[in-house]
């Protein structure tokens, strides 16, 4: 028997380093390191990834607040117990949805606990109150660098907020009160055409009115499927897609009218299972916004959702941490072929030069895009390791959007944000400045906050579509001193030119002193 290698411990940089030695003959790859296993983590524990994708949102929002009010040192302690906690919670197997119950019942648990904590820090350092309930009147804050705009329900009315970057200052408040109920199945929206099927409540024709061209291949998008899952919380096995998947039957619905907008409320039925979805139509938008209350019974299946459009195109963009990943739709190869499920974070886009479509969502991560398919998996009930998974109640909102350009120039990302920030609803408008404004649409902000030392804040950018981007960032006010350092805050270098360069999906961390 052939002896075994030997094995040394050392850190990432020292095996680097010796890595650099065999260079010449060793094979390169360029592109995803794909993981051909464990693609059912995108999805299992659906409340828990919920819970974790809103709180990382509210924490980011709050050290923001923090920063312009300038208390971040009045609650560091706290904040950093919190993230702590809720690093911990990212742990294989918890995040990943590959745990045993008690682990999710007492991880629900503590984010009630850490949301309510995240909640009195803001009360006590704005001195302001905080509402839980949307109003004509609310003035919520937006965290992104853009103005943002988002639409609440409030009593039997639709609100849509424009709201100033880095404020609560509402630029327009548009209300659209309950007219009355309506029988229509057909709905013009800004430039398409919209019909939905009476026996099932699917799209049944999704036409582009400007060329009258169909859309809906399969006449069902949005067609919410169930398949029998014979994985357990890490797999889902690839074979899946050659059942004859079971659907969820139309029980009721109503639709409603609120000037522009409608409201079409349907509930579904599987075995022991039901959900209720709130479509949102506008017809001043291309976007088409469904929610979902779900009351899940059944152990042993997956409910997936999606949207066979005839968009040709060969590939798809899924946003990722820090920028974005295009992904092959062709199954031409094994590489190809094993990526049945593939990982995306707030969007994922097609375009074909012609005709593009997008999904955003507020907490889902796994998508299955080959061929015609636009597809994604909503929640898996599976019973090991953790018993009845994804059993009992859950909620979730996605929407669909049409453009006629790439993702880009559609401001998916702005869309996929404006969905996933975190909106705390003050009762008055805050006294806060904007802090910076950045010249390039192609570079975001991923975080401003308190530096670890506590000697100036620290402000984190990165460019997100791939691009050499020469920027300038306009300071509200101007800084005594800024740094360039990296991501552990440290190895400083001042920044003296007005114009920053960055290179496709580069991160740059910037310390900045004030008075």
């Amino acid at each position: 028997m052939n002896p075994l290698p030997k094995v040394k411990i050392s850190r990432a940089d020292e095996f680097f380093k010796a890595l650099n030695q065999y260079e010449d003959v060793m094979d390169t790859w360029k592109g995803e390191l794909y993981l051909e296993n464990h693609q059912g983590t995108l999805t299992s524990q659906a409340n828990l990834k919920k819970a974790h994708r809103k709180f990382e949102q509210k924490l980011k929002t709050v050290e923001t607040l923090l920063v312009q009010f300038k208390t971040s040192h009045n609650y560091q302690e706290t904040l950093d117990d919190v993230w702590k906690e809720h690093l911990l919670y990212e742990f294989h197997d918890i995040l990943p949805g590959s745990s045993i119950k008690r682990v999710y019942d007492e991880a629900l648990s503590r984010y009630k606990d850490l949301n309510r904590i995240l909640d009195d820090l803001l009360e006590d350092a704005t001195n302001v109150s905080i509402s839980k309930d949307f109003s004509i009147d609310s003035m919520p804050y937006n965290s992104n660098i853009f103005d943002a705009t988002i639409r609440r329900k409030a009593n039997q009315s639709y609100v849509d907020f424009k709201i100033k970057a880095l404020s609560n200052k509402i630029l327009e408040t548009k209300v659209h009160h309950y007219e009355n109920i309506v029988e229509e199945l057909s709905f013009d929206l800004n430039d398409y055409s919209i019909t939905f099927s009476k026996e099932n409540g699917y799209i049944e024709s999704l036409m582009n009115n400007h060329n009258s061209k169909e859309l809906a291949l399969d006449h069902q998008l949005n067609k919410l499927s169930v398949y029998q899952d014979f994985g357990d919380a890490w797999n889902i096995k690839d074979h899946y897609r050659e059942q004859i998947a079971a659907t969820m039957q139309l029980t009721s619905r109503v639709c409603k009218k609120y000037g522009p907008i409608y409201e079409i409320i349907q509930t579904y039925e599987f075995k022991s299972s039901s959900l209720k979805e709130i479509i949102i139509l506008d017809t001043f938008s291309n976007k088409i916004e469904f929610n979902h209350e779900v009351d899940w019974q059944d152990v042993g299946y997956m409910l997936r959702t999606n949207f066979p459009l005839d968009i040709l195109s060969d590939t798809a963009m899924f946003d990722i941490q820090f920028g974005e990943i295009e992904r092959p739709r062709t199954t031409r190869d094994l590489i190809e072929k094993a990526k049945f499920e593939v990982c995306g974070h707030h969007w994922v886009s097609i375009f074909d030069g012609f005709q593009g479509a997008s999904l955003i969502n507020d907490s889902k991560y796994g998508f299955h895009v080959q061929h015609n398919a636009f597809d994604m998996n909503l929640l898996r009930s599976t019973n090991y390791p953790a018993v009845s998974g994804d059993i009992g109640k859950t909620s979730y909102q996605y929407a669909l959007v049409l453009h006629e350009s790439n993702h880009i120039d559609a401001h998916i990302d702005e869309l996929g944000m404006q969905m996933n920030t975190f909106y705390p609803i003050f009762a008055k408008e805050l006294e806060v400045n904007e802090l910076f404004k950045i010249s390039s649409k192609d570079i975001e902000c991923s975080a401003i906050k308190e530096s670890s030392d506590k000697k100036a804040i620290i402000v984190r950018l990165y460019e997100k579509h791939g691009k050499q981007v020469d920027t300038k960032v306009i300071w509200n006010q101007l800084p005594v001193k800024i740094c360039e350092t990296n991501l552990i805050e440290k190895d400083e270098v001042e920044v003296t030119n007005d114009s920053i360069n960055f290179k496709p999906y580069e991160i740059k961390t910037f310390k900045v002193y004030m008075n």
